[in-house]
């Protein structure tokens, strides 16, 4: 009988001693635990960025309790909805999920904005003290462009 054997020829009956050396045997053990670890390491990394992909902050404090403690399934969609009502998150809101004429007042709001004059000065409690009649204060805010023109 030959001493080298192909997997095809061995069978289930079949029991093959091996021997090897220690140093050998010590070689497989270490590379064996330099693969549990990095496999250990590429599953931390996995659900953090499940973590992060859900919006978990993993910097907060009181989330990395959140974080270390869940232990549900690692998919985002999980995540997000425990964390949510666990109340780390807010509801995620996506232009779909708001209404329109919500999405109609934020739009009204950035028009404003883009057309507001960032050196124009407001009238304070102060100026509306110091003058001397209604017509002064309407004078001043009218100065200041803030009574807007009436058609």
């Amino acid at each position: 009988m030959s001493d080298t054997y192909s997997d095809d020829q061995l069978t289930e009956d079949e029991d093959r001693v091996v021997s090897l050396r220690r140093s050998q045997i010590r070689a497989l053990e270490d590379k064996a635990r330099r693969a549990d670890e990095a496999t250990q390491r590429a599953d931390a990394a996995e659900r953090q960025l499940a973590f992060a992909q859900a919006g978990v902050s993993l910097d907060d404090p009181k989330t990395k309790w959140f974080v270390k403690g869940y232990d549900g399934e690692v998919t985002v969609e999980d995540i997000r909805a425990a964390a949510a009502e666990a109340g780390f998150i807010g509801e995620t809101r996506t232009r779909e999920t708001i209404p329109a004429n919500e999405q109609a007042a934020h739009q009204r709001m950035a028009g404003a904005a883009a057309g507001a004059d960032p050196t124009q000065t407001t009238l304070t409690v102060d100026d509306m003290a110091k003058a001397q009649s209604p017509e002064d204060v309407l004078r001043m805010a009218g100065d200041l462009g803030m009574l807007a023109e009436r058609q």
